[in-house]
């Protein structure tokens, strides 16, 4: 979720390439990008201003976001510091707000599962040790083979 917030044009790519360098999930960590789209982005990159211009005590101006690669050379010189520090900012705190989420998603998956399987296992418990009902004397006690 970090690159979201990174105002680069190839953000799927640096996505994947910081997946594979730190081990993570690369399919999650490249649709996380697309939270920052086409749609999306203008307002995304106007919060990251600006949460950086109110940390850094300045008095955000407004400014028109192009979607371009000039936009951003031409931009930068004017709001460039407070932009840059809001998108670490909310970089940051999106990525550990996204691993607390996932990261809640996967244990709730895990303990979900297990208690499912404990259930299925406890549902057919019929006295016989093996759950298949057949009767074959598998730790049913009565020291038939």
């Amino acid at each position: 979720m970090f690159v979201a917030w990174v105002p680069v044009p190839f953000q799927m790519i640096l996505a994947a390439a910081a997946a594979i360098l730190l081990g993570v999930n690369l399919p999650l960590a490249v649709a996380t990008v697309w939270f920052t789209n086409p749609v999306t982005m203008p307002f995304m990159f106007y919060l990251a201003y600006l949460v950086g211009a109110s940390m850094l005590g300045l008095e955000a101006g407004h400014f028109q976001f192009e979607l371009s690669w000039e936009w951003l050379e031409t931009s930068l010189g004017q709001i460039g510091e407070p932009f840059l520090l809001g998108c670490l900012i909310l970089g940051i705190c999106s990525s550990l707000f996204t691993y607390l989420v996932i990261n809640s998603l996967w244990r709730y998956s895990i303990l979900f599962s297990w208690k499912k399987r404990q259930k299925k296992r406890n549902g057919n418990g019929n006295g016989n040790g093996n759950g298949n009902g057949n009767g074959n004397g598998n730790g049913n006690g009565n020291g038939r083979r």
